[in-house]
């Protein structure tokens, strides 16, 4: 019983030094090219340009999706729209994908298809450049995994 007291002690420990030693924000993931693109492939009208695109890993909308997916991610991703201006679009991303190796990018196996992976536009920019279907992903602008993804880099 004393064993298995310490090995708790201990266990303990290591997690309070690794969140003590984690750097302050959000964890940012990398966003791979073929998702970007494949995000970018449904334009409302003319086709968007995208810049750059960054994730981070949504833990608290599975509980409240009514229909759940093993991993949420919100992607922000800067891009070009066909009038020329420069905008930021916010989507969520429900896979049951296998999470991202340390330091590999976000990406999905196969078709984005509302089975596998499903794309949802999260603000205005990516609903009116866009034109991905909505799937009863409760997320909004006021989400903390929304909030976090606009400090990534």
């Amino acid at each position: 019983m004393l064993v298995v007291a310490i090995a708790a002690v201990v266990a303990l420990v290591v997690v309070v030094v690794q969140e003590v030693r984690r750097p302050p924000g959000p964890d940012c993931l990398q966003v791979d090219p073929a998702l970007v693109a494949a995000i970018a492939s449904r334009p409302r009208d003319d086709p968007i340009r995208p810049i750059a695109a960054r994730a981070v890993r949504d833990r608290w909308v599975k509980g409240r999706a009514s229909f759940t997916y093993e991993d949420y991610y919100v992607i922000a991703m800067g891009f070009v729209a066909p009038d020329g201006s420069t905008n930021q679009g916010i989507w969520v991303l429900g896979t049951d994908a296998d999470e991202p190796e340390h330091d590999a990018p976000l990406a999905v196996s196969g078709p984005i298809d509302g089975m596998n992976s499903t794309v949802e536009p999260v603000n205005d920019a990516a609903r009116r450049w866009t034109n991905w279907p909505g799937h009863d992903i409760p997320l909004t602008g006021q989400d903390r995994s929304v909030l976090d993804v606009g400090q990534c880099r």
